[in-house]
């Protein structure tokens, strides 16, 4: 799996790299194939009166050529990993989902042609 991650308005310490990289690395398994992650993390603005707000961004893109993209702003950079984690994990499932389900109604449409035919 290939994570690129960019810091913007931070520094990218090793901490939060690796954070970043332990909890996006489990979205393999949810792929077909080993997936490419572009995560960018920073501050969103400086202008927030309620006082630092942090910005997660992940693309992801599986070697069938799908495209996921998730993005969370909190007030905690590792609240906002978490949740972009959440987002694209529940895009993943909810995408095998659709794609299963047409699969199903088309199966069901020829079957039901079939059984017109007898």
């Amino acid at each position: 799996m290939n994570i690129s991650i960019k810091a913007t308005g931070i520094e990218l310490t090793p901490a939060i790299k690796d954070y970043a990289e332990k909890r996006l690395k489990s979205i393999s398994k949810f792929t077909d194939g080993e997936p490419t992650l572009m995560v960018e993390i920073g501050k969103a603005t400086s202008h927030h009166k309620q006082g630092e707000i942090f910005e997660a961004r992940v693309n992801v893109t599986t070697p069938l050529g799908k495209h996921y993209y998730a993005i969370s702003e909190k007030a905690d950079l590792y609240e906002a990993i978490d949740d972009i984690r959440a987002e694209v994990v529940h895009e993943i499932t909810a995408a095998k989902g659709k794609q299963e389900s047409v699969f199903r109604r088309g199966a069901r449409k020829f079957k039901n042609m079939i059984r017109g035919l007898r």
